[in-house]
């Protein structure tokens, strides 16, 4: 289907990502990695490829690298969950909580009513122990988009930690 979209024009960035993917799940890399950074080149601004380019960076150990390129992929396409996803997991794994903190603040701004960006960025509160700030994004969190089980469970833990809220007159 790639080959397809890109007989109907060769600056379909999305389909040459698509190849990129394709090619590193066959575990030809150096191909992998010419097409992202082709996807990359024919559209800057599609986040997609520049998460793969950090996959490819991050499975050889170049871990500053694919910071890198993650945090622009997240920038660039918030809303995609993988790509969400795949920030998120290096940030944990590499503990640079602070930075991925600031830059999911700003995505929520720009994309308030994405779930999957509000519960990370609640997750990454609660994992640098911010349980202040985390129970104000979970009841905020419950206003926006009700409260099913997950949300319900998150906050009864977050406020045994933080103890009874207690209401000035």
């Amino acid at each position: 289907y790639s080959e397809l979209a890109l007989a109907s024009g060769p600056q379909a960035a999305l389909a040459i990502n698509v190849l990129g993917v394709l090619a590193f799940k066959k575990g030809k890399r150096d191909v992998a990695e010419g097409y992202f950074r082709k996807a990359i080149e024919l559209d800057p601004g599609l986040g997609e490829s520049y998460t793969n380019l950090g996959s490819l960076r991050w499975a050889a150990g170049e871990t500053e690298a694919a910071m890198k390129l993650f945090e622009r992929g997240f920038i660039l396409s918030p809303t995609i969950n993988d790509v969400a996803t795949a920030y998120h997991t290096a940030v944990v794994e590499t503990k640079s909580f602070e930075k991925a903190e600031a830059v999911f603040r700003e995505a929520r701004a720009l994309h308030p009513n994405h779930k999957r960006i509000t519960f990370l960025t609640i997750a990454l509160l609660l994992q640098q122990e911010k349980h202040e700030p985390a129970m104000q994004e979970i009841e905020n969190t419950m206003l926006r988009f009700g409260i099913d089980d997950d949300i319900l469970s998150a906050c009864l833990e977050v406020r045994k930690r933080i103890g009874v809220l207690k209401i000035v007159k």
